[in-house]
This record gives C-alpha cells, structure tokens and sequence, in this order.
C-alpha cells in the first residue's frame, strides 16, 4: 500500500511538472511572438519613411545614356549566320522607333486624312442622293430645283455642298457625284421639260449643255485615273457602260464634246468601249 501511495505522490509530481513546463514554454513563445510583430511593424514604417519615388525623367535620361555609351563601345553586331550587321542601319531603326514612340500623332497622320476624306465625301454624296429623292418625290420637285442650281455651281464653278468643293472629294467620291448628276439631270428633264434652258447658277450663268459636261468631267476624270489606279479604272470604266445605257450616251456625242478641244480621244474611246 505505502508503494502505491509512493507512486502515485511521484507521478503528480512529474504532472505538476509537466503543466509548469508546458507554461513556461507557451509564456515563452508569447513573448517571441509580440517581439517579432513589434519588429517587423517598425521595419515597415521605417521602409514607408526611407522609400523615395524616382523621378522617371532621370530615369529614362540614365537608360538611353547607358544605351548610347553601350552603342559607342560597339563597333559592329554579328548575326547568327555570322555576318556583320552594319551600325549605321541599327542606329537608324532604333532611331526610328523612338521616334514613333515619342510621337505617336504622327503615325496618325494619314489614317487620320482617310476619315476626314471619308467624312467630305460621305456629306455631299448625301446631299445628291437626297435631291434625286426628291425629285422622286412629287411633293418636293420644287425644291429640289432650287438644289439642282446648287449643284451646278458645285461641280463647274467651284461652289460648295455641305461646305467643301468638288476639288475636296476623292476621285471615286467625284465620278460617284457626276453619275447621280446624270440621274438628277434626266428627272430635271422629265418633270421640268426646258427649265435648263432658263436656270441661271448664283454667278448669274446660263448653263444649257449640263449633261454633255458632266459626261466630259467624268471621262477626264476616269483618263486620270487609269494612268494610277487600276481597280478604280476599272469600276469606273464598268460604271460608264451602265451610264450608256441609263442616258442614252453615244460615240457621236462623245466626239462631238471632244472638239471643246479635248487630246483625251483615244483613252475616251477605251472608257466608252469598256476596253
């Protein structure tokens, strides 16, 4: 009995020592723990205090200074087949790049000049189909007109549709313009037969012969044309045999405009023939 009693007055001893232990050490660790936060917040408000923001001029000036001095001490570059790349062209296209990144309007330049193009000829091709509609339209016959003389001015004496000239349109947008001409011409001349025999344009001209000239604008035009752009010529030269048919457009008209004085016959006759 007395051993038992023994053992057991030891094993709550070595548990009373156990849990002291056991205290110690979670004590301990608490101690490290809160040291550690405690360091590791004034490592941070020491970093947001010391950081500095570099200025990015300096920046890119030490950059290309160390590319320059880089590029200096190179005499030349070898490729991978071994052959040596001229400097002056490496230059050159390094040259070219910062300049497009240094000033990006400029590569901005001609796709801009298309839109505004675009745009023009968007405005007055508009401003032509509404008075072929109109004319379609009984009820606005008589404005349209007042529209057909304003048309007139546009296309022989510089006049302006929607605030720019005929010069302004691209060559597709001017023979666009000339053929809906045709189409307003020919319902001028059916619903106000001898009205061109009497209009006057706002710089007081007569003006009989309209279609003749439209048909002389649109064949020098094309001649323009077919000595630069293909496609276009093509499409216009397609367009014309249409315009034949449409306006009853023949060869003895076409001659009889070419002794204005015209030098054109021969390419005239390869519009006309669709050649």
């Amino acid at each position: 009995m007395k051993n038992k009693k023994i053992i057991l007055q030891i094993i709550s001893v070595l548990c009373l020592v156990g849990i002291i232990i056991c205290m110690v050490i979670i004590i301990h660790n608490q101690k490290r723990l809160m040291q550690l936060n405690n360091n590791v917040n004034s490592m941070k408000q020491n970093t947001n205090n010391t950081i500095e923001i570099p200025k990015v001029e300096e920046t890119n000036n030490d950059m290309q200074e160390e590319k320059q001095e880089s590029s200096n001490n190179k005499t030349e570059t070898i490729n991978p087949n071994n052959k040596p790349i001229n400097k002056t062209d490496s230059n050159s296209k390094s040259n070219n790049i910062n300049d497009n990144i240094q000033n990006p309007s400029s590569n901005l330049d001609s796709s801009d000049n298309n839109i505004e193009e675009t745009n023009v000829d968007d405005k007055v091709i508009s401003y032509f189909k509404e008075t072929k509609e109109k004319l379609e339209n009984s009820n606005l016959r008589e404005s349209a007109k007042q529209n057909f003389i304003t048309i007139v001015d546009f296309l022989f004496y510089d006049g302006k549709i929607k605030g720019h000239t005929f010069n302004e349109l691209s060559n597709k947008a001017k023979l666009q313009v000339l053929k809906l001409t045709l189409t307003i011409d020919s319902y001028i001349d059916k619903y106000f037969p001898n009205y061109k025999e009497t209009i006057k344009t706002t710089t007081g001209k007569v003006f009989t012969n309209i279609k003749a000239k439209v048909i002389e604008k649109y064949l020098n035009i094309t001649t323009t044309i077919c000595n630069n752009d293909i496609d276009t010529c093509n499409q216009a030269k397609s367009d014309f045999q249409d315009m034949k048919k449409s306006f009853s457009i023949t060869w003895d008209l076409i001659k009889e405009i070419a002794k204005s004085g015209t030098t054109h016959l021969k390419e005239w006759y390869e519009i006309y023939s669709g050649k």
